[in-house]
């Protein structure tokens, strides 16, 4: 994305979120810097879609990390959720305990992590918040 589209998207999400953009220029000018340093490596036609998406789900404006977050969880190699990986665990914990369990290649090294330290007994609502804690402590944005 260059420049330019960076400042069509600044102003399209201020438009979408019906907020004012700053008056002063400086202002203006710092907002741009922020959003280039997190988001300048991002297609502009993926972001513009993740604002469209945002914008049909919540209600507060987003920030560029935030924007970020949503379009890295869009990408081929994105880790998975706390939630995707509840899910991934509930799949795994009950294929093991039905003892007929065979190697899954297909386990992230951070679902692995948080394996090791939770076990494979969690059950409940609270076993999966407590799942969900752990795994988000143990998840880096790359």
């Amino acid at each position: 994305m260059n420049k330019t589209e960076l400042r069509q998207l600044v102003d399209l999400a201020h438009a979408m979120w019906s907020k004012e953009q700053a008056l002063d220029h400086e202002d203006r000018k710092t907002t741009y810097r922020a959003w280039w340093l997190i988001l300048q490596d991002c297609p502009y036609n993926e972001l513009e879609t993740i604002l469209v998406k945002l914008n049909k789900t919540e209600h507060f404006f987003p920030t560029p990390g935030e924007i970020y977050i949503e379009w890295k969880q869009t990408q081929p190699d994105a880790e998975p959720t706390a939630t995707q990986a509840w899910n991934m665990y509930c799949h795994i914990r009950d294929t093991v305990n039905s003892g007929t369990a065979q190697p899954d290649h297909h386990i992230t090294d951070k679902l692995k992590q948080v394996i090791k330290i939770v076990g494979l007994s969690l059950n409940t609502g609270a076993d999966r918040e407590h799942f969900k804690q752990t795994y988000n402590q143990h998840t880096t944005v790359k």
